[in-house]
């Protein structure tokens, strides 16, 4: 007896389904881990972010630039020593201290993993970030890690340029 052709419509139409399926997900699953990362990068704890600035930098995630820059301006010193930096915010006087050498390690060897692909981010955000003495400080110093110059001037131990 033969099978109806609706049955064999039916099953041919699932196994390709199926099939397209697989393709795209073995297809865009750096895509997708991309996207899985940057979610965390935004929303997650400090452990969290860590772990998902690091695997941005692995992936070489362009789009991460700014969520990276953004989490390195939370690493400071723990202690109030060493050098800082006191700028406004608003009317509101805040002072940011400059990270150790291991955060700035960190930090550096990420933006050197993702490469010559982050200049043109870090570049407009030395350009945008005037009233944000960390980012911009952040952004100019990983310019220059990259071998490009920043294009801003550089700021003076008050924020100021």
């Amino acid at each position: 007896m033969k099978p109806a052709r609706g049955k064999v419509v039916f099953l041919s139409s699932g196994v390709l389904g199926i099939a397209v399926l697989l393709i795209a997900g073995h297809t865009l699953r750096d895509r997708i881990r991309e996207e899985y990362w940057l979610w965390k990068l935004e929303k997650g704890d400090r452990t969290t972010q860590e772990e998902a600035a690091l695997s941005l930098g692995n992936l070489r995630s362009v789009r991460a630039v700014p969520g990276i820059l953004k989490w390195a301006c939370t690493l400071q010193r723990p202690e109030q020593s060493g050098a800082s930096l006191k700028y406004w915010s608003g009317l509101e006087e805040k002072y940011w201290i400059f990270p150790t050498e291991t955060d700035y390690d960190r930090v550096r060897s990420l933006f050197t993993t993702i490469g010559k692909g982050a200049v043109p981010e870090l570049t407009r955000f030395v350009k945008e970030q005037g009233d944000d003495p960390p980012t911009r400080f952040w952004a100019e110093v990983m310019l220059v890690e990259l071998g490009d110059e920043p294009v801003a001037e550089a700021m003076n131990a008050s924020g100021e340029p």
